[in-house]
Parts: C-alpha cells; structure tokens; sequence
C-alpha cells in the first residue's frame, strides 16, 4: 500500500503529473509499477475523504492569498527536478 498521511493531520500526499500519465501510459516503460502503486495508493481512500467531508468541523480548504507566490518560489528554487529539490518537502518515488 502507498505512504499514508500522518496521524496528526498535517501531511499532504501529493502526486505529480508524470506518475499519473505514467499509469495511464500502457506504452511507458513505468505504466505497470505506476499503475499498481496509484490504484494501491488511492484504494478505498475516496469513501474515507467522503466520510471526512460529511464532518460538520470540517471544510475544504483551497490556495490563500499567498499560494502562488510559495508555488513560484519553489519551483524557482528547485527547477524542473524532482520534489527532492524541494527544501522540508518529505518525498517518496514509488518507481524507484
């Protein structure tokens, strides 16, 4: 199964573009172990975000005022490489 997020709340599981089409790509080379790992990765977890939903206390959040700016900045700061580039970002490659 895929990394979860932290009992405390605070983590993201972000994936990134090149895995998704990856999974749908039956010509790439890393369609069979990006697909099995997305749908390890997202099994049952829909239902679960839905429960989370329903919750009165809870609410969706979206970028802020300052999101672009973050966004930019470490894209700036890491290039076109991978999230490991990112500096506090914990990151896991599936494929690797």
């Amino acid at each position: 199964m895929g990394p979860r997020p932290p009992a405390d709340g605070k983590g993201f599981l972000g994936v990134v573009a090149d895995l998704l089409i990856y999974a749908i790509d039956t010509d790439s080379a890393h369609h069979r172990r990006a697909r099995r790992w997305l749908e390890d990765t997202l099994s049952g977890k829909l239902a679960f975000i839905d429960s989370w939903l329903r919750q009165p206390y809870v609410s969706a959040v979206s970028p802020g005022e300052g999101h672009w700016a973050v966004l930019r900045n470490l894209l700036g700061t890491a290039g076109t490489a991978d999230f490991g580039r990112f500096a506090g970002v914990e990151h896991v490659n599936p494929l690797a």
